[in-house]
């Protein structure tokens, strides 16, 4: 499954706990969603294209997640590894 982030536009002005972006989310080639962020720290926001819904989004959520992919911040002076999911995806491709 290919996962793709096209159409990023970041908002820098309005970005102040994450940040704010709108994106069009692609797997394999086809349109699953529209993802967006205010930048106020909250989650992703999805909004979906004919025939694309939640069901669709935790398919694609489930399959990130069975990657095994980490990433590793650093937080107060120490390293602290998450596990990769959707939502921490689309922040590091913004």
């Amino acid at each position: 499954m290919k996962i793709e982030f096209r159409n990023v536009c970041r908002h820098e002005r309005l970005s102040r706990e994450t940040p704010c972006f709108t994106a069009d989310l692609y797997v394999d080639g086809e349109l699953e969603a529209y993802v967006s962020n205010r930048g106020n720290g909250g989650g992703n926001d999805y909004a979906f294209p004919p025939g694309r819904s939640w069901r669709t989004l935790d398919a694609i959520e489930h399959h990130v997640r069975t990657l095994g992919l980490t990433e590793t911040f650093v937080v107060d002076g120490e390293s602290v590894t998450v596990d990769v999911d959707l939502e921490l995806m689309s922040f590091m491709v913004v």
